[in-house]
C-alpha cells in the first residue's frame, strides 16, 4: 500500500531514488495513513426477519479501512509545520500544480486560526 503512486510516483523504484537524491528534507510528515483498525463488521444471511433460527448464520469479520493522507501537520510548542505536495505527471501544468499545493496549505492553515 505504501508508498502509493500519489506519494512516490511511478515507476516506484526510479521515482523513490530520484526523490531521495534531490529533495533536501526528510518526508517523515509528508504523508501517512489513517482509518479504523480491526473493526467488527456483522453481516447477516438471514433475509427473513421472522426466521430467527437463521441468525446462527450471521458472520462477524474483523476489517480495517485505511486511507492515504496526503496532507499532514507537525505541531510543537511554538510552531506548526505543514506538509503538502502536488502530483506531477507528464500532463501536469506546473503553475496549476503550484496553485493546488498553495490551496492545500491554505486549507491546513485555516485549522490553526
Amino acid at each position: 500500500m505504501h508508498p502509493t503512486p500519489a506519494v512516490c510516483g511511478l515507476p516506484k523504484a526510479t521515482a523513490k531514488q530520484f526523490i531521495l537524491e534531490n529533495e533536501n528534507y526528510k518526508r517523515e510528515f509528508y504523508t501517512g495513513f489513517l482509518g479504523e483498525l480491526n473493526c467488527q463488521e456483522r453481516t447477516s444471511r438471514n433475509t427473513n426477519r421472522r426466521n430467527v433460527e437463521n441468525n446462527a448464520y450471521n458472520l462477524v469479520n474483523t476489517v480495517s479501512n485505511l486511507y492515504v493522507n496526503l496532507r499532514c501537520m507537525q505541531l510543537s510548542d511554538v510552531q506548526a509545520s505543514i506538509y503538502v505536495g502536488g502530483g506531477i505527471t507528464k500532463d501536469s501544468m506546473p503553475k496549476k500544480e503550484w496553485e493546488e499545493t498553495v490551496n492545500k496549505a491554505e486549507t491546513m492553515k485555516k485549522v490553526l486560526f
